[in-house]
């Protein structure tokens, strides 16, 4: 029986068997395939399926590729996303290779020899989430890897495998004052050291519009609304320097900033004005917000760095060097001051109020 008899399992559904060559053990394969639509459109399916298999296209024997060929194909297949979700793709499967050795062949995976990955990372004290993410990456390419036309393995190695529950930590915030006191920090080191005013400038911005790290870097100075009060972001920064979309409409926002903030800005302006003259010709031709004093790009790291100096030598702060930047600005900023003006229906959503800590 190479094909049975089509039965309909209910309303625009029908459904055959098919008969798959034999295993290498010589065992009979069969599968089952549901298609959706009508009589014909099964019958034409049914026709498309036994044709590949009189070609040799269709076949349950896997075939032979080792672990680092087929993750260099499925990277190779999917270079056209979203260049982030690329990066993540990129560092799952280089721990997966570590663990797995980029010569074991893929048919020959199994569950155990995942979950001693998925162990490893979490023994190296990679954190739960990240463990979380890369395994759901490596998944999908492994779910991939056992379609019929691709049959590089005949079952999904990771199948049963158990992931690490996500740590229970709760990240530390700042409390009422201590924004306050980092805010005296930032100027008072601004003061002794002058090239240090443009991460202050930094700094009182992401607490005072709540944005990203990476939205503030993306800031042109056309983007800077010194008449209304505000600022339009609609680019990220990446940490590799690479700009990008945000990945949703509503990233797209114009921020309202208080009187003391725009001062801030209006300053910093002068300064990087100043700077550009005395550097002359070659001086931040993007127009940034954020340069160096040479006039290229800061990087996100630096940023973070200097943060990072700030909460070490400023005053105590429970936010620790590694969640620093992300917690910055969501726990401190005005959510009033952080309201999306490009979207009425975000306007007019009622929020829970917060502190507001603004800059002078």
């Amino acid at each position: 029986m190479r094909g049975s008899k089509i039965v309909r399992r209910g309303k625009d559904s029908y459904s055959f068997r098919y008969d798959l060559p034999p295993d290498p053990d010589g065992k009979r394969q069969q599968k089952t395939e549901t298609v959706r639509g009508s009589y014909k459109d099964a019958e034409r399916r049914q026709r498309e399926l036994l044709s590949q298999i009189d070609q040799g296209k269709l076949s349950w024997m896997p075939v032979r590729k080792t672990v680092g060929e087929f993750l260099d194909e499925y990277l190779d297949n999917i270079r056209g996303i979203n260049s982030g979700t690329y990066e993540i793709y990129v560092s799952a499967f280089k721990a997966f290779r570590k663990r797995l050795g980029s010569d074991c062949a893929v048919s020959s995976l199994d569950r155990k020899q995942v979950q001693d990955a998925v162990n490893g990372m979490r023994d190296e004290e990679m954190g739960s989430g990240t463990v979380k993410l890369y395994f759901s990456k490596f998944h999908i390419a492994m779910r991939w890897a056992c379609l019929p036309t691709v049959r590089y393995t005949m079952e999904d190695p990771c199948q049963g495998v158990k992931i690490p529950e996500p740590d229970d930590v709760v990240k530390p915030v700042w409390d009422d004052d201590q924004p306050n006191q980092f805010i005296r920090f930032c100027k008072e080191t601004a003061a002794r050291y002058p090239r240090f005013y443009r991460y202050t400038t930094l700094f009182l911005l992401l607490l005072a519009s709540g944005a990203r790290v990476s939205e503030i870097l993306a800031l042109r100075w056309m983007d800077v609304d010194f008449a209304k009060m505000s600022i339009h972001i609609y680019k990220t920064v990446r940490r590799n320097g690479e700009e990008g979309s945000p990945k949703s409409k509503r990233g797209s926002r114009e921020v309202q900033l208080d009187e003391g903030t725009m001062r801030l800005l209006t300053r910093h302006k002068v300064s990087q004005d100043k700077e550009k003259l005395a550097f002359g010709e070659g001086y931040d031709p993007d127009n940034l917000v954020f340069t160096t004093p040479k006039g290229k790009r800061v990087l996100y790291m630096s940023a973070y760095y200097a943060f990072e100096r700030c909460c070490r030598k400023g005053p105590p702060s429970p936010t620790s060097p590694s969640t620093a930047c992300a917690t910055l600005t969501p726990r401190c900023c005005s959510r009033r001051a952080n309201r999306r003006m490009s979207s009425p229906s975000a306007s007019g959503t009622r929020r829970r109020p917060s502190r507001t800590h603004t800059a002078t």
